[in-house]
């Protein structure tokens, strides 16, 4: 991480960003979009605190998302990387959240909520143990991770922990429930 205002200003700068303020502990809060898609990037030498647009961080070379913003009022997107955790990811996701293509076994350490869809296919998941996300609108997973597999307690729990939040949350938005795309079959 960057240590000093004047080195994070000029790294804003270099990326082309605008609207931000450095706050006095040198977290980075945007009034709008953080758009860093392509720029060969291994890791973000800044924190970001919220972002009041879409925070876009894919097609980078990432291993982590330290860094990422606490809080992103629009979509988040940090596919084709190449992450093996979410652990840095924010924790409210005001649209959508996209990780796909990256090396995640699992889900662990996500958003805490993701009002739209929450989009993870394209790793090598393992497990939904350590899932918590309330996810508003629709869950996109590859369907292998389902059909004619036994899934453990842990992810049967994870599994309708999702289902239940997601009905949650469209009653309080007062929105109709959508089902989710992928089909579950789960054998026990």
């Amino acid at each position: 991480m960057l240590k000093t205002k004047e080195e994070v200003n000029a790294w804003l700068q270099a990326m082309k960003l605008d609207d931000y303020q450095i706050n006095d502990d040198l977290t980075v809060d945007c009034e709008y979009d953080v758009n860093l898609r392509g720029e060969g990037l291994t890791e973000l030498p800044v924190q970001f605190g919220s972002v009041g647009g879409v925070f876009v961080i894919c097609d980078n070379q990432l291993t982590s998302l330290r860094g990422c913003p606490f809080r992103v009022e629009g979509s988040f997107d940090c596919h084709n990387n190449e992450l093996t955790s979410l652990e840095g990811a924010p924790r409210y996701v005001g649209l959508n959240f996209t990780c796909t293509e990256n090396k995640l076994p699992s889900l662990a350490h996500g958003p805490e909520e993701v009002f739209a869809a929450y989009d993870c296919r394209k790793n090598p998941l393992t497990t939904y143990t350590g899932f918590t996300t309330k996810v508003g609108s629709r869950f996109d997973c590859d369907p292998h991770m389902f059909s004619g597999r036994s899934m453990s307690g842990a992810d049967l729990d994870c599994l309708r922990r999702l289902l239940i939040a997601r009905d949650e949350l469209a009653v309080a938005r007062k929105a109709p429930v959508q089902k989710p795309k992928a089909q579950f079959q789960l054998s026990m």
